[in-house]
């Protein structure tokens, strides 16, 4: 596969002290069969690891720099490149036509990235950047539907879009990590590393899909992870439309098992669990007011009373019939607080 990205590291550190295949570095993570440069530049210093597996390209760089720097850089193809702070003491910043997009520690996005100059702000202090490109066509279009988040990526690269289309923020855990390292200490030269470069390559997407929305939300902000509830708690009660756990993940533009999997581990019950609640507090409400057990149905999205009733029975043990009598004999509140805690 030919080199995509061009960093012009020369343009701070000079010319490298060495350039040799397969050379002792002292670096954080070891490349097998790279081609590896290595610069100092007074209190300057970068190691650069380079591997061309055909199918995919690997750029691996170290930084150690005594103050802010501004490097050029330049994409010569239409790309798709993923690119992980493997360290970063603070951010850095990759700039492109006037738009900026930044990287902090362990975190990492997805991006199509047009041929073009591009400007790479590092900061002072250690910088580690993997940057991992791939062939197009290692993704299957059979496949692309386990991909939706890159779905716009794809399309970008398709149609040789003149703009940067970048996913979601997501954090490299240990997973990730572990991945990235046997990746590249396992690399091999020769035909058969197709297999192995294309498995690895998916490999991290299918990683970097399950935890994007995860780390999208729980890095912008604290308000960002109750924005889900809020806004689920919303559509129930709001009842303009007919709501499912489909139709409000698609709000948020996620899957339904990517959104069960956020709520599960922020909030200790499932996606299902609480929307399931959320309905059950709507339909109390609704059955003492005014509304019939069919409208109740109806404004809740369920197509029968039958329907309906089986939910609810589900949920108290007792059909909305039956509830709606209990309610002449029973204070009103007392059952509701035992309904909601059942």
């Amino acid at each position: 596969m030919k080199k995509s990205i061009y960093i012009n590291l020369e343009s701070v550190f000079g010319r490298p002290l060495s350039k040799s295949k397969n050379a002792s570095l002292d670096v954080s993570l070891r490349m097998e069969l790279s081609d590896r440069q290595m610069w100092k530049n007074g209190e300057n210093s970068c190691t650069e690891q380079e591997f061309d597996g055909r199918y995919g390209y690997l750029h691996l760089t170290e930084f150690s720099l005594a103050d802010q720097r501004e490097i050029p850089m330049k994409a010569v193809f239409n790309d798709i490149h993923m690119i992980y702070a493997l360290h970063c003491d603070s951010s850095f910043e990759l700039s492109y036509g006037g738009e900026t997009y930044i990287f902090e520690n362990s975190l990492s996005r997805i991006l199509y990235i047009p041929k073009g100059e591009y400007k790479l702000r590092l900061p002072k202090g250690q910088t580690n950047i993997l940057i991992i490109y791939f062939n197009r066509k290692t993704i299957s279009p059979k496949y692309e539907p386990h991909f939706g988040f890159m779905s716009q990526i794809f399309d970008a690269h398709d149609q040789k879009s003149p703009n940067v289309h970048i996913s979601n923020l997501f954090p490299i855990d240990h997973r990730i990590r572990c991945t990235i390292e046997y990746f590249c200490q396992n690399l091999i030269d020769g035909q058969t590393n197709e297999a192995f470069i294309i498995s690895m390559t998916t490999e991290l997407i299918s990683l970097g899909r399950q935890i994007s929305i995860i780390g999208d939300l729980s890095y912008i902000s604290d308000h960002s992870v109750g924005l889900i509830r809020t806004e689920t708690y919303g559509f129930v009660v709001a009842r303009t439309e007919v709501v499912s756990y489909t139709n409000v993940a698609k709000k948020f533009g996620l899957e339904y098992s990517m959104l069960n999997h956020f709520h599960l581990l922020y909030f200790g019950i499932t996606f299902r669990e609480y929307y399931n609640s959320v309905k059950l507090q709507t339909a109390v409400y609704l059955l003492l007011g005014d509304l019939t057990i069919k409208e109740v149905a109806y404004n809740l999205g369920y197509n029968t009373q039958n329907s309906f009733g089986k939910f609810f029975k589900r949920m108290t043990g007792e059909t909305p019939s039956d509830w709606i009598k209990l309610q002449k004999v029973e204070e009103k509140l007392p059952l509701m607080e035992r309904i909601r805690h059942n």
